[in-house]
């Protein structure tokens, strides 16, 4: 059978890379499931909040928190969209990334309200040195993840943020440290590996 019409060399050579690059990462999931399998922290018990029958849930990185697919980035929680959010935390979702200032306000509002708190893993984008004044805020005296930002080298890889987590954790106030970053992505990326 002959080809009857034209399919661009560019066309071939993006869906080509698209498709290796799809066969790598279904292959280096693959290989990573099974050595995930044989780590001791992949052996404990997959924490869960507020699962609901339908939602897909992950495991979070190197946690053993089994977040929703679908989670809140609270960049722009407000009180008019509390409804939303709470519609969404009834239909299963479990993950909420808060940000200081009218975000922090409203999620307290929400986090405040008796229940709220056990029902998602929080993720709070501050620094160390600003956690306790944030849990305050928010009514709580733990956060899930501390999310601190290093958008370059030098901040991803600051051994004080390390110390200051590490005693966060001794004290309860946080679980968990991620780092985020939006800029450098290749040369932050590097470093904190």
């Amino acid at each position: 059978m002959k080809w009857q019409g034209s399919y661009p060399r560019r066309t071939f050579l993006k869906r080509t890379a698209s498709l290796s690059a799809g066969l790598a990462g279904t292959l280096a999931g693959a290989a990573m499931a099974k050595t995930d399998a044989e780590k001791p922290e992949a052996k404990a018990k997959h924490e869960q909040r507020n699962t609901q029958s339908g939602v897909l849930y992950k495991r979070l990185g190197r946690t053993n928190m089994m977040v929703s697919a679908v989670s809140f980035g609270g960049v722009g929680l407000s009180e008019p969209m509390l409804p939303v959010f709470d519609a969404a935390v009834e239909r299963g979702m479990n993950f909420a990334m808060i940000h200081a200032g009218k975000s922090a306000d409203a999620a307290a509002k929400w986090l405040k309200k008796p229940g709220n708190r056990e029902r998602i893993f929080l993720g709070l984008r501050t620094t160390p040195a600003q956690l306790g004044p944030m849990l305050k805020t928010l009514g709580t005296d733990c956060v899930d993840l501390l999310m601190v930002v290093g958008h370059n080298v030098r901040a991803a890889t600051d051994e004080k943020v390390r110390k200051d987590f590490e005693a966060l954790k001794k004290a309860g106030a946080a679980r968990q440290l991620c780092l985020v970053f939006h800029s450098n992505v290749p040369a932050v990326f590097e470093a904190a590996v």
